[in-house]
């Protein structure tokens, strides 16, 4: 039977020993450091391959979590972070899902249209910075024109008609 680790052991699961995998910081946030020996390496961020079931960074108090997934990625203020973790524990809503059925226009292009927008934003975010324009609108003209406009036409029709409320495209904003 698995039992999913909690306290000090899910603690030491994440981040290994003081000094050796992790230091604590004066606000009692851990900072993962490179560790000290090679048998303490970690392979993936709170040592993710063993800890999977904790799903997420659990130090045992939502404040220090906060803090301490802050220090996590280099190269990012750890305000950002922080203000990311707590607006998820605390102001995160789930949204309705709404759906209209299936739509004829839809029907037979699934496939055509989802490789044609891979393949446009791939192309577009490869491009060299000022040819990104040029490439996303093509991309976007074609998939338009391959039945994403008649799609999107239909999406919006059938969305008034099951839900009552019109959607108005923004202004510039061409199908």
């Amino acid at each position: 039977m698995w039992v999913t680790p909690t306290g000090p052991i899910c603690k030491y699961l994440q981040i290994g020993p003081v000094g050796v995998t992790h230091k604590v910081l004066d606000t009692g946030a851990i900072q993962i450091i490179p560790a000290a020996v090679p048998e303490w390496i970690q392979n993936s961020a709170d040592n993710i391959d063993y800890t999977m079931v904790i799903n997420g960074k659990d130090m045992g108090d939502a404040k220090l979590n906060g803090l301490s997934l802050g220090l996590g990625y280099s190269g990012v203020d750890p305000k950002y972070l922080e203000e990311s973790y707590r607006i998820e524990q605390n102001d995160g809503r789930i949204v309705k899902n709404f759906t209209v059925g299936t739509l004829d226009a839809q029907v037979g292009l699934d496939n055509v249209l989802r490789d044609k927008r891979n393949d446009f934003l791939v192309r577009a975010v490869v491009a060299p910075s000022g040819q990104f324009d040029a490439v996303y609108d093509a991309g976007w003209k074609d998939y338009l024109a391959t039945g994403g406009r008649a799609i999107i036409q239909e999406r919006l029709a059938r969305y008034e008609e099951v839900y009552g409320v019109k959607i108005s495209l923004p202004a510039g904003y061409q199908i």
